[in-house]
């Protein structure tokens, strides 16, 4: 292989690279705000309609923080799903980029229902 071909395909290389970081980076913040507006409905008539799902990924392990969800919300399977490839993507983004963090772990909240809405209990 010439010394140009060699250099095309370390540039073509790398700018691949640079997309693909942006793009999980983009998927990143585009789940995030879907997860947002689907989880406007916390409704709830028991504690049992209340859970805390996962949310994110830590570089040194486990998730960013909670979310607190309301099952009885429509859209529950679909913001499950859309967290869990929330978790899945900021992994690869941190493998891929090296990031490091604090490697205090996130606490899972008690939630309950208050006031016919899901909520996190205040320690």
């Amino acid at each position: 292989m010439s010394k140009r071909n060699v250099a095309l395909f370390l540039i073509f290389g790398l700018s691949v690279f640079v997309f693909a970081k942006a793009d999980l980076k983009e998927n990143i913040v585009v789940i995030e705000k879907k997860i947002e507006k689907l989880n406007m409905d916390l409704g709830c008539v028991t504690d049992q309609n209340c859970v805390a799902l996962p949310y994110g990924h830590k570089p040194c392990g486990g998730p960013r923080h909670y979310l607190v969800v309301s099952k009885n919300n429509q859209n529950f399977k679909e913001i499950s799903g859309l967290t869990e490839r929330l978790e899945i993507l900021e992994r690869r983004a941190a493998e891929s980029s090296g990031l490091v963090s604090t490697c205090d772990m996130a606490i899972e909240p008690s939630v309950y229902c208050s006031q016919s809405k899901c909520a996190r209990k205040d320690l």
